[in-house]
């Protein structure tokens, strides 16, 4: 299980909505805020108490963010593998198992695509990326978008309702806004 939050209010906020939702069985948290034109991100393994210890060190000033818990399926407990994962472009969040993110993940990296986790949601948010590069945008304002385009490339396997289905996903994030050129 994990808890996924958006807010439009700051890290504080997105922070109290995670404790909400602590119940849930997680093993590391984390926030992506949108500072100026830069995304910023905290995160941290264990309990959410961890993760508010590193944004009182390093605070996050933005008033729109996103934030995950996490329960790991691919890679360990570790801060670069906790949630939201982010390019220059967007930070990402998803819940659920891309099947093919090892296949999809070699391919990012002979296109030179640098990541830094063992995990599956970093190889959605650079797909995402690459669609945004080749001209889609973040959304399906365009009649398909990045996000689309991204799942058309990936198998998924979603919980629903209790169970997991089999199907392509649709992607969660938020883009910099200042950096869809």
């Amino acid at each position: 299980m994990c808890g996924m939050v958006g807010v439009l209010g700051g890290a504080g906020l997105i922070v109290a909505a995670l404790k909400r939702l602590e119940y849930r069985a997680y093993d590391s948290a984390g926030v992506a805020t949108l500072e100026g034109d830069q995304l910023a991100r905290r995160r941290a393994e264990g309990k959410l108490r961890n993760l508010e210890a590193k944004l009182a060190c390093e605070p996050l000033t933005s008033r729109i963010g996103i934030s995950r818990t996490r329960w790991a399926t691919h890679g360990r407990s570790t801060e670069h593998n906790a949630h939201p994962h982010a390019t220059k472009r967007l930070a990402f969040v998803h819940n659920g198992i891309i099947e093919n993110f090892r296949e999809l993940r070699e391919e990012l990296e002979r296109t030179g695509a640098k990541l830094g986790s063992d995990i599956d949601t970093e190889v959605a948010a650079h797909l995402v990326t690459q669609e945004m590069k080749n001209g889609r945008s973040p959304g399906r304002g365009d009649g398909g978008g990045a996000t689309r385009g991204c799942g058309a490339r990936s198998r998924a396997r979603l919980p629903i309702r209790g169970r997991e289905r089999s199907h392509h996903r649709r992607a969660q994030g938020f883009p910099a806004r200042n950096r869809l050129r």
